[in-house]
């Protein structure tokens, strides 16, 4: 659905004249990798002009990962804490990409909420991502790579993904991991086991 970009922007408090969005939702933990993409934005915040980096959630390393942006000297970051799901909805739709950069992601449920928004994913080979995501609705990179990472947010940022990639990524996710597909697949393979 449509959004107002502005609107958004400054209900959080952030600057409303930028042209790119690119978020990160989830507990700010060693696993999810929070640290992996600060080093990625020292990279990729020399090359892409007007782009802010949302970081939305709580978590034990929220004053370490601050004083990482510090020290990187990063003027594009925030770190916007812990918000409502309606909140974060809206985030995934005013980003023009997500990025779940962890160390080991069993599943990988923000991923899919940040595609069923029409917001491509990038996501670490590992775990459960490399399942599901793919060139046509996000990317992979190598985990703990910031310098793989930041050439994949700056290709996918370039090339305008979400308006190439948004649409399917919504279809996608519907199409695959909504409630009723999912409790048909469980239903289907109790029967196997029944037989």
């Amino acid at each position: 659905k449509e959004i107002n970009h502005q609107k958004i922007l400054n209900e959080l408090g952030l600057p409303v004249d930028v042209e790119k969005v690119i978020c990160f939702v989830g507990k700010l933990t060693h696993f999810k990798g929070v640290d992996v993409l600060i080093k990625a934005a020292s990279i990729y915040e020399k090359t892409l002009d007007n782009t802010i980096t949302l970081i939305v959630g709580y978590g034990e390393l929220y004053k370490k990962l601050i004083k990482l942006t510090k020290k990187l000297n990063l003027e594009r970051f925030y770190f916007l804490g812990h918000h409502n799901q309606d909140m974060v909805s809206k985030i995934y739709n005013l980003a023009d990409l997500a990025v779940v950069p962890s160390r080991g992601e069993a599943f990988g449920l923000v991923a899919i909420e940040a595609l069923a928004c029409g917001t491509p994913v990038i996501g670490t080979i590992n775990g459960g991502l490399q399942d599901f995501l793919n060139e046509e609705v996000g990317a992979l990179v190598k985990q703990d790579s910031p310098e793989d990472l930041a050439k994949k947010i700056i290709k996918e940022i370039k090339s305008d993904s979400k308006i190439q990639k948004g649409k399917l990524a919504a279809k996608y996710a519907l199409e695959n991991f909504s409630w009723n597909k999912n409790v048909k697949k469980l239903i289907d393979i109790y029967k196997k086991i029944i037989k």
